[in-house]
């Protein structure tokens, strides 16, 4: 009688326990791992897009965007590039960032801006004041009247710490002289990010975008002199 009793308990615990273990195993199986998004920087080029890109017309010019990058058709490859103001898209791209400039929000990501219009977001210049945490790869160290801004797409940002973090903020200079790109013997404060460290003729350099950089103190402050370019 004991050996019944013990054997039905089990056969009890066991019925009752593995359901549970039946929808733990299948909500493992058909738990999704969130998607990586691979942003890659302008001037990338390849041979196919994703497949789930769309075509996008804008004055006559054909993109294929996805993810928050456009590329344009060149001979038999792709090239990524940066998208023109006026052209909408039906959504916004994975991980975008909302910036408020006074009551209107705008959208940014991979150094675009985007302003809702209707149902669409439209491509927009970028709002002068706005301060985005990173630029993309692909932008410039430029001097304007002896100030450093980083140029991208044709629009201007100046380093500025917001948070206590490195941030980069639009800036116009319009009404300044024209920019001129860095020149050997120019001192910049800072490297841009993603440098180089390499090493020639055992002195250590540093390089980006073509451009190789020298660290020297004045003052006993770290400099970085342009010292060549590929």
């Amino acid at each position: 009688m004991k050996r019944t009793l013990s054997l039905t308990l089990i056969f009890i615990c066991f019925s009752v326990l593995m359901p549970e273990n039946a929808l733990s195993q299948r909500n493992k199986k058909s738990k999704k791992k969130d998607a990586i998004v691979v942003v890659q920087p302008r001037g990338t080029r390849v041979t196919k897009v994703a497949g789930n890109s769309i075509k996008v017309v804008y004055r006559g010019v054909h993109y294929h965007y996805a993810g928050g990058v456009y590329y344009r058709l060149v001979g038999a490859e792709y090239v990524v590039v940066a998208p023109k103001p006026g052209l909408r898209i039906p959504a916004l791209p994975p991980n975008y960032v909302v910036i408020h400039i006074g009551p209107i929000p705008y959208y940014y990501h991979n150094g675009v801006f985007y302003k809702r219009m209707n149902q669409e977001y439209e491509v927009v210049e970028p709002p002068v004041g706005a301060i985005v945490s990173e630029l993309p790869e692909g932008y410039r160290v430029v001097i304007v009247e002896n100030s450093q801004y980083y140029e991208l797409d044709g629009f201007y940002y100046r380093e500025v710490i917001k948070n206590g973090k490195t941030s980069y903020e639009v800036v116009d200079i319009s009404s300044s002289e024209k920019p001129v790109e860095l020149q050997i013997g120019t001192f910049v404060p800072s490297l841009p990010d993603g440098y180089e460290t390499i090493t020639i003729a055992e002195e250590t350099l540093f390089l980006y975008g073509g451009v190789y950089y020298k660290e020297v103190y004045i003052d006993d402050y770290p400099y970085y002199e342009v010292v060549g370019k590929q």
